[in-house]
């Protein structure tokens, strides 16, 4: 998977869903492999191969999850830093305005 922070647009939410929809299988993958060791466990047979897969589908499941909360929160960041820049140019919008009414009516305050 590419670095998050190359992804723009839609590629963001495409990598999200794209992540999402591998999952169910990772973890189909990782059961399978885990029913696989057990079996081999009950046999007595050699059970290093079942480990070595077990432990590849698990990784691939935990590399998955992490994909996903890692994109999750940069959209979170995203979103959140867009919003603090439109509360900010609105302070700042605001200001502006209030001193342009305050040089316009020249409030003298004299008793």
């Amino acid at each position: 998977m590419s670095d998050i922070r190359d992804l723009r647009g839609a590629a963001i939410y495409s990598a999200l869903e794209a992540a999402e929809k591998r999952l169910p299988a990772a973890q189909l993958a990782a059961k399978a492999a885990q029913a696989q060791l057990d079996y081999a466990l009950a046999d007595g047979r050699d059970t290093t191969k079942y480990r070595a897969d077990l432990e590849k589908a698990l990784r691939e499941k935990r590399a998955i999850h992490t994909a996903i909360q890692d994109i999750r929160e940069w959209v979170a960041r995203r979103n959140e830093d867009k919003i603090m820049a439109a509360a900010s140019a609105i302070a700042e919008s605001a200001n502006a305005q209030r001193m342009n009414l305050l040089n316009r009516y020249r409030f003298e305050f004299s008793f």
